[in-house]
């Protein structure tokens, strides 16, 4: 009994650890396509800074899909005697590089109904989800995310929370808190097809930073828990290394952002 009080009583304190920050994180939000406007004020999104970032392995991944549907074009070109003209390339030219976006957004959209569903559970349990509703394409997603749930060890906290830094000028939303079993921990649901490469370290270490500074209590740990969508792929939980080296890799981006509105060039001859 001395055991399971002392168990209980971690797992309450842990709790009341995780509503303090979440707490000191309310605040007046209102979102539109330039960012968030927090308490009236107005700050660029996490994301759209780290947009400053070059991503060769993106790069990469947009042109392999536009190269596929040149390749896919020309097996039905020669499948079915279609007459080869200038007007013909050209058209499959355009749609060739709409392609990558087409698909980002489709995985996009896919990725949204995932993480509301998801927030739903975390808000209001599983009662209050209509499976019925759910796109085809997010159900393994959310077969493998709560078979990885009903076996984690974590104490969950509040979801879906906004952080925003007034020192450094952004915002940002994350999808929750957690107590790991050691420490106070954020984390963030990701649905893309991986994780190495993506720049999430610098994303986490932003919001880490933008606890800190709102609630004065450092999170020293930050999760990027990856759901894939494919059938029969399992969760997998990836841990921020370094905060501090991803956080100066995030600031970074921001002096790229800022700078680049400058003329630093002049003409001296």
């Amino acid at each position: 009994n001395m055991r399971r009080n002392k168990q209980r009583n971690k797992a309450m304190s842990s709790c009341n650890q995780l509503q303090e920050i979440a707490d000191k994180l309310k605040a007046e939000v209102s979102v539109n396509r330039l960012g968030y406007v927090i308490n009236g004020t107005k700050y660029p999104r996490v994301t759209t800074i780290l947009g400053e970032i070059n991503k060769p392995q993106l790069n990469a991944w947009r042109v392999k899909k536009a190269v596929e549907m040149f390749q896919a074009a020309d097996l039905e070109w020669k499948d079915k005697d279609i007459r080869v003209t200038q007007d013909w390339v050209d058209t499959l030219a355009v749609k060739a590089k709409k392609e990558p976006d087409r698909i980002a957004g489709e995985a996009a959209d896919i990725g949204t109904a995932v993480h509301n569903i998801i927030e739903k559970i975390m808000l209001a349990g599983i009662e209050g989800v209509d499976f019925a509703g759910i796109p085809g394409e997010a159900i393994p997603a959310i077969e493998s995310w709560m078979a990885w749930k009903r076996s984690c060890p974590w104490t969950f906290g509040p979801a879906e929370l906004c952080v925003w830094s007034d020192e450094y000028g952004y915002a940002g939303k994350f999808d929750g808190l957690v107590h790991d079993g050691k420490e106070i921990a954020l984390i963030d649901w990701k649905t893309s097809s991986g994780i190495s490469g993506r720049g999430y370290e610098y994303q986490l270490a932003a919001y880490a930073m933008a606890i800190l500074e709102r609630t004065g209590i450092e999170v020293k740990t930050a999760y990027a828990v990856h759901v894939p969508c494919e059938q029969g792929k399992s969760v997998e939980v990836w841990r921020v290394v370094d905060l501090a080296k991803s956080f100066n890799a995030f600031a970074a981006a921001l002096e790229i952002r800022d700078v680049g509105k400058l003329d630093l060039m002049e003409k001296i001859s």
